[in-house]
């Protein structure tokens, strides 16, 4: 009997149980494997669970200071750093500071600003995700 392909494991950190609670329920029914943490997440725990995806909220516990520097120390450690991200925040001047954004940008990291449809959600992560593929077999040698 052959073996069911390995499911996407994605990595929900956000301070609001019932949004994880939504996010969960919906992307497992669309097929991914999901995990979800109320943040923040200690690095070592973060490591141990190889997610493919992470989708975390930015406002998250203690401000955007807090939840911006979780995500730069996201980027900085080598054990994270390729790991893509969906940011999903409230923060509407994130998309709208031009220097933000082009920092986001250059970090690899989607922004989806809140509320969020469960579709766009969806879409996110299949986008990013085939960009990483993509990005993966343009640098496997010929």
């Amino acid at each position: 009997m052959d073996e069911a392909p390995p499911r996407t494991h994605v990595l929900l950190i956000d301070d609001s149980q019932d949004l994880l609670d939504l996010f969960q329920r919906f992307l497992a029914q669309e097929g991914y494997r999901v995990t979800a943490f109320r943040f923040p997440l200690d690095k070592a725990r973060l490591t141990a669970l190889t997610p493919e995806i992470i989708v975390l909220e930015v406002l998250a516990a203690g401000g955007v200071e807090v939840g911006w520097e979780y995500l730069t120390l996201l980027r900085r450690d080598p054990d994270t750093a390729g790991i893509p991200v969906v940011l999903c925040t409230t923060a509407e001047s994130i998309r709208r500071n031009p220097a933000m954004a082009a920092t986001l940008n250059r970090l690899g990291v989607r922004v989806l600003i809140k509320p969020i449809r469960l579709t766009h959600l969806a879409t996110a992560i299949a986008e990013v995700l085939a960009a990483e593929a993509l990005i993966a077999q343009a640098l496997e040698p010929s």
